[in-house]
């Protein structure tokens, strides 16, 4: 189980989608004050948010509060957020690296950006950084296990 279903709600049926339950802060079909008060239990900041939607953190504390509501593009903000943390999720880093990730700089599609800095403008490239995470974390776990095969062999 993902540390964002443990945190946020029990998985779902399918067997192949790993990452939160559909009451979580994280599902599909979340609210944008859950999402945001979700981001926020997993440490991401009021700033954090703010950059990926292009907003004031004052307006961010609004939205938490239910005192406003996201506007279209910074609701779609959020979800792209939101999408790429349950990513980084599945690819087993821990909250704080998830954080560590959004905040710094990367090579290749991202151009030496921050995804954080890119995802309101622009979240194709940050979603195709988190799923090459993903991808890098499968295929070292797939060497490691080939390794422990041909390890087996010889013995």
């Amino acid at each position: 189980m993902s540390k964002l279903a443990k945190q946020h709600g029990p998985d779902r049926d399918d067997a192949d989608y790993r990452g939160p339950g559909p009451t979580s802060a994280f599902a599909p079909l979340a609210g944008p004050r859950e999402r945001i008060q979700g981001l926020l239990d997993l440490g991401i900041s009021v700033e954090d948010i703010a950059v990926a939607t292009g907003v004031k953190p004052g307006t961010v504390r609004k939205w938490a509060s239910g005192i406003a509501h996201p506007r279209r593009d910074a609701e779609q903000g959020i979800d792209d957020l939101r999408q790429i943390i349950v990513i980084l999720d599945e690819a087993d880093l821990p909250p704080e690296k998830i954080t560590q990730w959004l905040r710094s700089r990367h090579r290749g599609i991202l151009s030496n950006e921050r995804p954080l800095d890119v995802i309101r403008t622009d979240p194709l490239p940050a979603l195709a950084a988190a799923e090459q995470t993903l991808i890098e974390r499968d295929l070292k776990g797939a060497r490691e296990q080939s390794l422990q095969l041909v390890e087996g062999d010889d013995g």
